[in-house]
This record gives structure tokens, sequence and C-alpha cells, in this order.
């Protein structure tokens, strides 16, 4: 598709300047201009200049056709830049922040095959399509300084009348806190406006739940049922009386479970469609069933939704989505599901909720029958042959009871999926010790030869943690059993080169697991993991993650918290609960396990890892190592090469250099054990010896 210059090929050409250019933009601008032998007349607006070693024709002004008035400014500023919206019946409103110069003007779409790119063509939006037609379009909101110099030209060609393209009105209304450069309008086409600020408002809460801390696990199953039963009538009926409403709670007390039980309980009455990108499938359903479109972990979202703003107004509210309008009707509802701001892992109060006009319910953790019910009961029945239900849930009292103590719960860094995991390993213990169970021994091939790391006491317990949920999910894949979920990871936590990548490395090799390539299709009834590389993309990893979880593989991935800000933590929420963000299906085969490391969050570049996440992963932290830890490093990395009394002496001063060093770690001191050795073969009682 030829641009302006080539256009303009062997004539004129004018151009409106709107800002300054770097060097490099004029060289490229002028060269392209001589390539294709086009004159160009330059109109530059204020505060730009062309470089004084361009040669120019400084000519007269040229004669151009003005507007001598204006109806009403082009541009508004204030600190309220809503209220400055038209009032016009048929003018188009769209709140800014979630929009680019593509969604509201022209796009080009093209081909790419055969690693080419193909079939260039220019796609107008309904936006420009609308101005073309004559109507008025408000913008409004904090603008990007990038989108209000992409939209310069525009505004500016409505203050010439013999250059105006469209018969339309093009006004922004823009929020003063961007501070923009408006030099180039003529003064009449700007407007300042000063609203006095409302006084704070509260959060519109419709329904706030009361936490139950009964214990008492008697007809459990009638009691589990009447409360969901309540949850959904109070959905439900804020679904039916409001376009928009969020969920507002800690991870785990049930949000997605209430959308999915809508699902299978009314699918005569309701549609649900999940996340943005089904967006156009949900606005375009033109059936009879009320339409959802259910939006999970809304406030990770690396946007501010202001698009739903004419969901407020009532009536049938017009959104903008990728160039299209599209009007949705009464039977067009968007459900919310968000966790606390102070969780972390990105969460931002969004601006379509800053006005806190969108209805809230909030909801508590479920009661203990709730939770054996839905989270717990599935897995007696794996263990049912061996153990009646009573003794089962006696059990799982001691197991809840632990739980809502537990002061990690009362700090959010517990939740739910932590109390299963918990039943999952008793269940397995048990099962463990049974003659015919699902647990039966297999010969799996083991390369022991894949890590030299030596297993200290201070990191046998985590080791023990980790076999034990790799177990589970090895198990899970052998036996095709997927029913029951708990914690579907692992994070390790800890400083660089203090071991972790090494320690899951050794466990997936005890375990019987071979590395397979990302995105490939892996071999049947083989245990095997992919290593995916931080820095891919974040489509490239949800691809390859998708492809891994739908075969029960193990997903390996290195400092998790470098990544969390560009919205992984958003779909891997999904993954970790067992379903496709997508599709919401279920994975196909069953066995899909997550191992992340994170390094500090000093570090640069590392962010917060939220409760939401780590509430779908078994926490681990990978200990520093003792004097006990270096003695069995030393005794195994040296057999017999140091008496016992030198071997503590030099795990002693080992780890007093460590402590003075922080920046010191296993990796670097490793491999020159043996050469720090030497010093305390030759002479045992050298003094500072290792400052060398």
């Amino acid at each position: 598709m030829p641009g302006w210059l080539e256009q303009a090929k062997d004539s004129r050409l004018t151009l409106f300047i709107t800002s300054e250019l770097s060097d490099h933009q004029w060289y490229c601008l002028l060269e392209h201009a001589q390539f294709y032998r086009v004159e160009l007349t330059l109109l530059c607006a204020k505060g730009v200049s062309i470089p004084h070693k361009i040669n120019v024709n400084q000519g007269a002004e040229p004669e151009v056709n003005r507007a001598i008035s204006f109806d009403e400014p082009l541009i508004y500023l204030s600190n309220q830049p809503k209220k400055c919206v038209t009032t016009e019946e048929q003018a188009l409103c769209f709140a800014i922040e979630d929009y680019n110069y593509q969604d509201l003007i022209t796009w080009v779409n093209y081909l790419y095959q055969n690693n080419q790119f193909t079939d260039f063509n220019e796609q107008t939006s309904d936006v420009f399509s609308a101005l073309k037609q004559g109507r008025t379009v408000v913008l409004y909101g904090e603008f990007s300084s990038s989108l209000l110099y992409a939209l310069q030209p525009l505004i500016l060609s409505q203050t010439f009348l013999d250059d105006k393209a469209w018969p339309g009105r093009l006004i922004l209304s823009i929020d003063k806190k961007c501070r923009p450069d408006l030099r180039f309008l003529p003064q009449q086409c700007v407007q300042s406006i000063e609203f006095i600020a409302s006084h704070e408002i509260k959060p519109k809460i419709i329904y706030k739940e009361l936490a139950d801390d009964s214990t008492d696990l008697s007809d459990s199953e009638q009691k589990a049922e009447r409360y969901l039963v309540d949850r959904l009538i109070v959905l439900t009926d804020a679904i039916r009386n409001y376009p928009i409403c969020t969920m507002i709670g800690k991870t785990g007390v049930g949000k997605t479970f209430l959308i999915r039980e809508i699902k299978k309980r009314y699918p005569e009455q309701y549609q649900v469609y999940h996340e943005l990108e089904h967006f156009e499938e949900f606005a375009l359903d033109g059936g009879d069933k009320v339409k959802v479109l259910f939006l999970d972990e809304v406030n990770i979202a690396n946007k501010h939704l202001t698009m739903f703003e004419p969901l407020k107004e009532g009536g049938n509210a017009r959104i903008l989505y990728q160039g299209r309008i599209y009007e949705l009707t009464a039977k067009h509802r968007i459900v919310c599901a968000a966790n606390p701001l102070h969780y972390g892992g990105g969460r931002v109060k969004q601006k379509l909720f800053t006005g806190q006009d969108v209805p809230e319910l909030h909801l508590a953790e479920m009661p203990t029958y709730s939770i054996y019910e839905y989270l717990l009961k599935p897995i007696y029945h794996t263990v049912a042959p061996y153990m009646n239900e009573q003794d089962f849930k006696t059990k799982c009292l001691h197991f809840l009871a632990q739980y809502k103590q537990s002061q990690l719960n009362k700090e959010n860094k517990l939740c739910i999926r932590n109390l299963q995991e918990w039943v999952i390993s008793f269940a397995m213990e048990l099962l463990k010790h049974q003659p015919e169970t699902f647990l039966k021994k297999r010969k799996i091939h083991i390369d022991a030869h894949v890590t030299d790391i030596i297993i200290t006491d201070s990191m046998n317990s985590l080791h023990k943690i980790l076999r034990r949920s790799i177990e589970i999910r090895k198990q899970r894949y052998l036996e095709r059993r997927g029913s029951i979920w708990g914690l579907n990871g692992c994070l390790i936590e800890g400083r660089p080169g203090m071991g972790k990548s090494e320690l899951i490395r050794f466990r997936l090799a005890k375990s019987g697991y071979i590395q397979a390539k990302p995105g490939k299709d892996a071999p049947e009834n083989t245990l095997t993991y992919i290593k995916i590389d931080a820095s891919l993309s974040d489509e490239s990893k949800k691809d390859f993650i998708r492809k891994a979880f739908n075969q029960g593989q193990i997903v390996w991935l290195d400092e998790v918290n470098s990544i969390l800000d560009e919205g992984f933590e958003h779909w891997m929420n999904a993954f970790l609960s067992g379903f496709d963000p997508d599709t919401h299906l279920k994975a196909q085969v069953p066995g899909f396990m997550l191992l992340v490391t994170a390094n500090s969050i000093g570090m640069e570049g590392r962010s917060l890892i939220g409760p939401a996440f780590r509430g779908r992963l078994t926490q681990l932290t990978m200990p520093e190592p003792t004097i006990k830890d270096f003695e069995m490093i030393i005794e195994n990395k040296l057999p017999c090469q140091l008496e016992e009394k030198q071997r503590h002496t030099m795990a002693s001063e080992l780890v007093v250099l460590m402590e003075k060093n922080k920046n010191l770690t296993l990796r670097e001191i490793t491999p020159k054990l043996e050469l720090i050795s030497r010093i305390y073969r030759d002479s045992p009682e050298v003094d500072n010896a290792l400052s060398i």
C-alpha cells in the first residue's frame, strides 16, 4: 500500500507538522521526498521549527480558508472530562483510555504466510466512518501523548474549511492531568472547564456476605446446596438488575465456581462467554438467552475497561471494540471478578470502577460444610474402599481447624486450595499402604546423572514437599485421574545461585520425567516436562502452556516474578485452576503442573507475587546453607580429602563468608571447593584464609 509521498510522486504535497521531529525523522522525510520527486509545502505548528541546515524557500504564508466561528470548542480541558460530553442524541461518545489510533481511525490488515507479509489493505474504523457520515464523535478521558499527537492533524483540519475531508465533528474532552500541548490550535477552539470536586463516594455494595464459622458437618450436603442456591439467587438478581456488576473476594471464595454453576444449572436461560477475547461473539449473540461476559481476575487486566462506561448509562449501550461499534441490548450483561487490591501482582483500580458506581458483591470464604462438599468430598471417592465417610469427615475437620486457625490464612497467605492439597496428600499416603490402588509401582527409566546436586539437611524438607507434589500429578497422568485439583504448582523462592533450578531438574529426573520441546506433541504414556524461557512473548508462553496443559505435562519456568506485570498471572491462574482461560474447558489429559522459581523482589525488574497466584501454588523457600550443609557438600565433593575437623573449619568459614557477602552463592563456591580445600589441608589454623 503506497504512502503519502509515493502517492504524490512528481507533484506537490502539503503536510501539517504538529510536533517536533528528530534530525533522523527530518532526514527520512526529505530523503523520500527527493526520491519520489515531491515538492513539499510544510505548515508548522507553534513550537515546531525546521532545522537551520535544511534549505527552504520561505514564501508568504499560504492563504487558507479558516472557519471563523465554532458552535462549540473542539477541545475541552477539565478535571472531570466526562461531564463535558455533549448531550446531542446522535453523538457517539467513548472513553479513550483503552483505545489507540487504529481503533479510532484506520489500521492495516495483512496476511503472513511462508515467512512473508502480503495482501496489505487499509481498514476504516466505525468511528471514522461515522465522522464521514456527518456524525459528532466525542472522545473523553486521559489521553496518551502518542494518541494526542496522532489525532492532531484530524483536529487541525477542522479549522480549515477547504481541507476538511469529512462533514462530521470530532471533539476531545481531555483530562487536565495530561497537560497537552495545544499551541497548534486557534485559542477559540479550546475551552477549559473546572468542576468542583465531589465528596468521597462509597462503593456501591449491593451484597455483603457474612462469614460462617460453624464446624458442623452434619447434613453437609443439604446445607451446602442451600448455601449455593442462595448465592446463585444473589448473583442472578444482580445480573438481571444491573448491566455490569463485580464480585470481590479473596482467592478461593468461589467467584468462578458460581459462574460455572450458572452455566450448568440454567443452560436454557444464560449463555456465558469468557474474557474480552470473546467479546465480539458475545456482542453479536442475538438469541433470547441472557448473555453474560465474565471477566475473571479483572483488576490484573492491562486495561482501564472504560470501554464499558456506556453500560452505566442504561439503554442500549454502544461499545467500541477493535475498531467496530457494537450495540448491546438489555440481555447483554457483564460480570467481573476481582481480588482485593492489596493482593499485588499488577492489580490496579481501573478507571471503570473509580466512580464507585459499579455494583459490588462482596463474598466471604465458604462455610465448612460447603468446603467439604465441593472441594474435599470428591477426594473421598478415591479412598472410599479403605475408609468410611464419617472417619474421612473427622480427618477433614482436623485439617479444616488447622486451616481456619492458621495465621497464614488470616494474612491471606493460605487459601482453600492449600487445604485441598493437604487432604489430597493424606489420601495419597493412605493409598500407598493398600495392596491394589492406582498408586501401584511402575518401572520408569531414571537418569541418575542429570545433576550433581546434593540434598542437604536444610533442603531435605523442601525436597520432600516437591517430590510429593510431583508424585500426585504423576499419578494423575499415569492413571488419567483428572477430577481433583488442589495446588497444581510449586513456587520456589530464594537468592540466585542457591540451587533452585538444580533441585527442580533433579526431582523431575528422579520422578521419571524427561524434557520435551515446547509446543510439540508429547509421546504417549511418557512422563515429560517442558522448560519455557521467561523472555518469550506473553502469547508464546500462553500457547506453549496450553499445549502442555492438554498433554498432562509439567511446565518449568524460572524467574516468574520478572513477567507478572505482563498479564501472565491473569491467564495462568485459570490453567492452575484446571481450565483453559479461553475455552474454559478442562485439560484433555490430566497431570498438568507448573514449577516456577522466583528471585528477590529487590532485584531489578522483579514484581511482587500476589496472593491469588500464590494461592494456587505450594510455596517453598530455598534455605541458606548451614555449617552442617557445607560439611555434607564438602564430604560428597571431596571424599577422603579432609579430616572431620578440617571439614568443619572450612564449612564454618564458608558460612561466615556468605553472611558477610550476600552476593556470594553456592553456584560460585561449589566449583572452587577443591582449590579452597588446599588451604585447610596445608594449614588448618590459618586466620582469614578465605579472604583471598
